[in-house]
């Protein structure tokens, strides 16, 4: 079996953009979801920083995977341990939590499951 790439431009952290450019590179591979499968999300949530500090993946990037994954029935976890010990307030000063509670996905900070 062959790997697959695809790179696609995205120049803004602007929702919609961000959900067509993945969108469009999943199409580009042909990957297809399967109807309710359990699918973690590990964000790269090192400390605990705002998004415009560059240092955690962008929330926007987190919301748009969520959103496509929504559109495939899966079931979502976001599951992170920061570097600060303190995962829980990591992914709430990263803008994390509240992509979690929009989309209905679960909280797992690893370091207490």
């Amino acid at each position: 079996m062959k790997s697959k790439v695809s790179i696609v431009e995205c120049d803004s952290y602007d929702l919609e953009k961000v959900y067509k450019s993945i969108k469009k590179s999943l199409d580009d591979i042909g990957f297809k979801f399967k109807e309710g499968s359990n699918v973690l999300i590990k964000p790269n949530v090192l400390s605990a920083n705002k998004p415009d500090k560059h240092v955690t993946t962008n929330p926007v990037i987190v919301d748009a995977v969520c959103k496509i994954l929504k559109e495939n029935k899966c079931n979502i976890t976001i599951g992170e341990s920061s570097g600060s010990f303190n995962t829980s307030n990591a992914l709430k000063v990263a803008g994390i939590t509240d992509i979690a509670k929009k989309h209905g996905a679960k909280l797992k900070p690893f370091e207490s499951s």
